[in-house]
């Protein structure tokens, strides 16, 4: 059987010379040039070996070196890629096939593991290209069973080698030797490993051994100290995936399986390790073929080539991609005319890729000219993968999962494998939390076409209408996906499908991808230092002809600068719902003034810069619109105190409730005042004043906001009075029932707090001593904010020398005798 080999050209296409200047070892090959090219542009055949299941490596001197099965025995071959022909070479002493071949630092080649006649070869043997002779290498490896072999070169020029099992061999070109070092800390198989620049290696991955369940776990080894350390795991567990050293000096890890719930799933989405920081980053571009043990090389400087390898079935691909490391992104690339696995890729010149060996046995001739790009999705955004269940037992098979992602949505990406007999009947949905719907498909291909990897986003060139079955690919979906934009990415987004009469078929595999931004994406931009208060005591009954108010106390210092408002309200019937925001100084804005018809507004959201009118829109008005009045009429206002959202409902008929109401205040001052309360307690005494007809709780804590000099409030709920109060760091609280008492605290930073204890010393457990502090509070103060090795958690104060002992105590100390001194545990808020 012969083995086709073929050329790529990334950059420059080949001329009709080198298109026809294929040569080979046998007549067969002949045959093979004569016959019409059927596949597209992107390859051509350069020569063809007579070697079945062979392994390459290149030489020094630029030849490659290709050894494999010849029928009935073992040989080698030369390919020479100035001439692109074979010629003999040495034959190894012990025939093998799936061996492994690596050039060493020297020139020589190594080749271990194989197998003969199913039997696994464990002895090693060295090539020298000078010579063109094999050496058997004395000793063998430990038992290993199946390939890949995961190996890989250390920078001293070392090989290392992983398992079988937990066992690891090093092979020294120097001595010509393999010796054991340090185990790997847990049983695997069908993991990865990769040299470092620091001379260390890192496994990552794999099956863990007597089950079926993969790992995300790496680990390194130092070969100076011989040992095994963890280090940061990957996002996603993988098994029988690729991980290559960039020349950045990063880590790739692409392609490969994981077990889920479900089964073996792929891992698409492509990772980066920094090992200075010891941290995974996420490529948002993710691979488009599901595929292990590809051949792998590199085009440039930058980019990475993926060809063949093996799917989820064994079966041999033809795809080809290509990771840019600069632009972290991954594209697909002209396939090969025939697919391939267990072969080899190596640049030849000028961006000039050739794919040779494995087991391939028939040659397809192809021309050398650079694949068009694909459409890629574009996502802005922090993004989240989802993974939806599909319920095959409910109608139209829902696919869903739940988010926690906070924050709102900016960009999304649905990936759908369908099967379906009757495509052309079935229409694809989205459905958000918000019950926001989006058409992804309607109609699409005819009689037994699929949906297979299809990944919908609005980026795409294409649209799905002028797709071809089985629709593998990136396309427009139907409607637009941006209509999610600004919409909460929290709960439950489902995919459905509504079928025709002909109910043939399911859904198989959805897959979402939520990005996400702090800030609303639609066109909502907030300037300044912002706080968001959501109103509690909801649901609110809508009392019709009524003001119905939300009260939203906010604690944010200086003056406003930009703001917007979130409510949602239910109803049944038809209403007349206007909607107003009031300042605490009495300043009042229409932010929504229309007639709702049985649904009402859900999750909308009104900010000055949104570029979408309430006129152009209809129920439930979900994401973020403008204003009726512009909100920027509250500029320049204090933040600081009690804002009022009042719906009025001017109609007569139906229900309506406040079931969510959110401000958000963004003032010119960075800072913001809270309290730590306690119920049922008092600071006694201390008092600056007394405030009566006081609502509540936080009607109290604004009148102490707005007041430098207090620090601390009362507030007596019986008798509707607020008490402000300016305390010392070590004033104690006291028990009275039915009251609620609060320390200030700005920015989320409370002022130190003590439990003291007159006529008493911590013995020993010194850390510092400060001299000239004027009394117990400010020694106090001095604890708290103590910033050194050990925490400062309790101190001992001397009234006569004006000495503060800070100390950290540790268990169950208590204090001793002394007239002159005071003890103190810092104690904030459990004081």
């Amino acid at each position: 059987m012969l083995a086709g080999l073929f050329v790529f050209a990334t950059a420059v296409g080949l001329s009709a010379t080198e298109a026809d200047a294929s040569q080979s070892l046998g007549p067969e090959s002949q045959r093979a040039r004569s016959v019409a090219d059927p596949w597209r542009d992107g390859w051509r055949v350069a020569g063809y070996s007579s070697l079945d299941f062979d392994v390459s490596v290149r030489l020094g001197n630029g030849n490659i070196l290709t050894c494999g099965y010849y029928n009935p025995d073992f040989r080698c071959e030369l390919f020479d890629p100035t001439t692109e022909t074979f010629s003999r070479a040495a034959s190894m002493n012990r025939g093998r096939y799936n061996s492994e071949m690596v050039r060493l630092d020297d020139g020589r080649v190594l080749a271990f593991l194989g197998y003969t006649d199913h039997i696994s070869v464990l002895t090693s043997e060295v090539y020298d290209p000078v010579a063109n002779s094999w050496t058997v290498l004395a000793g063998q490896l430990s038992g290993w069973v199946g390939k890949p072999a995961p190996y890989a070169m250390l920078a001293d020029g070392r090989i290392l080698l992983t398992g079988p099992e937990d066992s690891v061999q090093v092979f020294d070109p120097t001595t010509n030797l393999w010796s054991n070092v340090a185990k790997l800390p847990r049983k695997i198989f069908r993991h990865a490993v990769v040299g470092l620049d620091d001379g260390k290696a890192m496994v990552c991955g794999g099956t863990i051994e007597g089950s079926v369940n993969t790992t995300d776990a790496c680990t390194v080894w130092d070969p100076s100290a011989d040992a095994w350390t963890s280090s940061a795991p990957m996002p996603s567990a993988r098994s029988e995936f690729v991980m290559t050293q960039l020349n950045d000096g990063n880590v790739l890890a692409i392609y490969g399986f994981k077990k889920t719930d479900r089964g073996w799933a792929f891992v698409n989405q492509p990772h980066v390790y920094d090992p200075t920081a010891d941290r995974w980053s996420v490529v948002q571009s993710a691979t488009t073929v599901a595929r292990l043990a590809p051949a792998r090389a590199w085009v440039d400087t930058n980019r990475l080539m993926f060809v063949g390898g093996l799917d989820g079935h064994l079966t041999s691909l033809s795809n080809c991609e290509i990771f840019d490391n600069a632009a972290r992104t991954v594209t697909p690339c002209a396939p090969l005319g025939k697919g391939r696995s267990g072969g080899s890729l190596f640049q030849l010149r000028d961006g000039v890729m050739l794919a040779m060996g494995g087991d391939v046995s028939v040659a397809v001739l192809g021309k050398a000219a650079p694949a068009t790009a694909a459409s890629t999705c574009v996502l802005t955004g922090k993004c989240v993968e989802h993974a939806l269940a599909v319920n095959l037992q409910e109608e139209g098979f829902p696919a869903k999962a739940v988010s926690t992602q906070t924050g709102f949505v900016s960009a999304v990406k649905v990936e759908i494998t369908l099967v379906h007999y009757f495509l052309k009947d079935v229409i694809v949905e989205l459905v958000s939390p918000q019950k926001t719907v989006v058409m992804l498909v309607n109609r699409t291909g005819g009689k037994d076409h699929m949906l297979v990897h299809t990944e919908l986003c609005d980026s795409a060139n294409s649209s799905l209408a002028r797709g071809q079955a089985p629709f593998t690919g990136t396309f427009r979906p139907v409607a637009a996906l941006s209509s999610l934009r600004g919409l909460e990415a929290a709960g439950t987004w489902t995919v459905r499908m509504r079928k025709g009469s002909r109910e043939v078929g399911d859904l198989i595999k959805v897959q979402l991808t939520l990005c996400t931004t702090p800030t609303d994406p639609s066109g909502c931009l907030l300037s300044g230092s912002c706080v968001a208060k959501a109103a509690g005591g909801l649901p609110l009954l809508v009392k019709p002809q009524k003001n119905n108010d939300v009260t939203l106390p906010i604690f944010q210092l200086g003056a406003v600068k930009s703001m917007t408002v979130e409510i949602t309200i239910r109803l049944s019937g038809k209403h007349n719902v206007v909607i107003r925001l009031i300042s605490p100084q009495g300043v009042s804005v229409v932010l929504f003034d229309h007639r709702l018809s049985g649904v009402g507004l859900i999750g909308t959201r009104f900010c000055d810069s949104s570029i979408r009118a309430l006129s152009n829109s209809a129920e439930p008005y979900t994401g973020t619109f403008k204003p009726l009045s512009p909100m920027s009429r509250f500029k320049g206002v204090a933040a600081l105190g009690a804002w009022t959202i009042r719906v009025m409902d001017t109609s007569t008929g139906g229900s309506a409730k406040i079931t969510g109401a959110t401000l958000t205040v963004c003032s010119n001052k960075p800072g913001f005042v809270n309290y730590t309360t306690f119920n049922n307690r008092d600071y006694r005494g201390f008092d600056l004043s007394s405030i009566g007809n006081t609502r509540n709780v936080e009607d109290c804590q604004l009148a102490c906001a707005r007041r430098t000099d207090c620090n601390a409030f009362a507030f007596a709920a019986a008798q509707s009075r607020c008490f402000l109060k300016n305390v010392r760091a070590t004033a104690p609280l006291s028990v009275s029932n039915g009251r609620v008492a609060g320390y200030k605290c700005l920015n989320g930073t409370c002022p130190a707090r003590c439990k003291v204890q007159p006529n008493s010393d911590y013995r020993g457990f010194d850390i510092d001593v400060m001299s000239n502090v004027p009394n117990v509070d400010a020694c106090c103060r001095a604890c708290s904010e103590h910033r050194g090795p050990a925490r400062c958690n309790a101190f001992s104060y001397n009234r006569a020398s004006k000495r503060c002992y800070k100390k950290r105590l540790v268990g169950t100390v208590k204090p001793t005798y002394h007239a002159q001194a005071v003890t103190g545990r810092v104690c904030n808020n459990d004081c």
